[in-house]
């Protein structure tokens, strides 16, 4: 009798024999399926240990599957060294039901030059047993944008009331994308005290700007409250939501420009 995978003989039939003795019995004879656990998760991409990976939408598969059910996985990664369901280091998760395939593509940046710890679960659909991988881990790269404001200028007759245009440099002397930022010209009594916003409140957007990369932005403003003595003109770049772990440097993002004297 041919008994498939995963299927055991019943206990219920048993006979002593010698040599040369036949055997026989009757009854009914039932197969029993014993459902069998999924297989680990093994063969992670990024190996293990990976060392610069990028930090913009990384990728990440394994082999694992099970011998007789289906399954779904669950992906977990975070900053500790124990990536579970309750762990507060958590950065992305993923749970059961969702996952199917062996393979997931992250859309969204990770921490530079930071140790991330992952690991993947596998649901029997069936039974519900699951079965966890080892912990992996990778670094990813060291790299941050970092926008500048450079090359400040005035152009236009100075006086209260007076339209003027201005125009600063907006450049990327960082090695990471920055996905946009936000200008705003102000005018000021002291330098850099960015006092007197000229700008709308948002600012004037300036779009997704690679390393080395440059944007010139101009703005016709309106020297409204401009009183007698020395006052500035301050150009700041407010990256925003769009800098939170992507620039670390902000000294430069503010620039002030000549000086004049009103009478």
């Amino acid at each position: 009798m041919n008994i498939p995978g995963g299927w055991r003989t019943p206990v219920g039939f048993a006979a002593n024999v010698t040599a040369g003795q036949t055997v026989s019995g009757t009854g009914n004879y039932t197969p029993v399926f014993v459902n069998e656990p999924p297989n680990a998760p093994s063969n992670p991409s990024p190996a293990n240990g990976t060392a610069n990976l990028s930090r913009v939408n990384p990728a990440f598969s394994w082999t694992g599957g099970d011998p007789d059910s289906p399954v779904t996985y669950a992906f977990l990664l975070g900053t500790g060294p124990n990536p579970d369901f309750a762990d507060p280091n958590l950065v992305h998760l993923v749970g059961f039901g969702v996952l199917s395939e062996k393979s997931l593509q992250l859309e969204r940046v990770l921490s530079a030059g930071t140790t991330h710890y992952w690991k993947v679960k596998v649901r029997d659909e069936v039974t519900g047993v699951i079965v966890d991988s080892p912990v992996w881990q990778f670094t990813t790269e060291y790299s941050y944008s970092d926008i500048a404001a450079k090359g400040l200028s005035l152009e236009g007759n100075v006086r209260p009331g007076a339209q003027v245009m201005l125009s600063v440099t907006a450049t990327n002397e960082g090695s990471f994308p920055l996905g946009g930022a936000y200008v705003h010209f102000y005018l000021s009594r002291s330098p850099g005290a960015k006092e007197m916003r000229l700008t709308l409140p948002v600012g004037i957007f300036i779009g997704s700007t690679q390393p080395g990369g440059q944007q010139v932005v101009q703005f016709q403003a309106t020297l409204n409250g401009l009183q007698a003595g020395q006052s500035f003109i301050d150009a700041w770049i407010d990256p925003g939501a769009y800098g939170q772990g992507v620039e670390n440097n902000f000294a430069n993002n503010l620039q002030t420009g000549a000086s004049w004297h009103c009478p």
